[in-house]
């Protein structure tokens, strides 16, 4: 905070103070000042991705999934993302688009993904009540 005061331009500054409000769950502060950081590092991929996974934790699903499709522009075969939109996506309904997120997910990850067990799961739970 002292940085981002100093020096309201320090990308860093707003980057790592917002991280550290992600760590604590406090969804609302890291999603204003990953924000902040974006204005100045349009950009990075990473903060979209973790300022998609604070609206998600924060209810904000939608603004979740934009973050996420600006993501997947930046790199398309980011399973992880692609793994949350899915979640995103059957969160909201959309079960054919859920259903096709984690198909890509599981097709681009590595063999040794650490969620693909998970994702898996989530798929066949919604091939099977489709």
């Amino acid at each position: 905070s002292e940085s981002i005061r100093i020096d309201p331009s320090s990308a860093g500054a707003w980057y790592n103070r917002a991280f550290s409000h992600s760590s604590r769950k406090e969804w609302k502060l890291a999603i204003e000042d990953y924000t902040e950081f974006l204005k100045l590092c349009p950009d990075d991929a990473a903060a979209w991705f973790e300022r998609a996974v604070a609206k998600a934790e924060a209810s904000d699903l939608k603004g979740a999934l934009a973050d996420y499709d600006v993501v997947l522009r930046f790199q398309p075969g980011n399973a992880d993302a692609l793994a949350n939109r899915g979640g995103v996506k059957r969160a909201l309904g959309d079960r054919s688009g859920a259903a096709a997120d984690f198909e890509k997910a599981l097709e681009v990850a590595p063999p040794d993904w650490p969620i693909r067990g998970a994702i898996q799961r989530a798929l066949e739970e919604l091939r099977r009540n489709t």
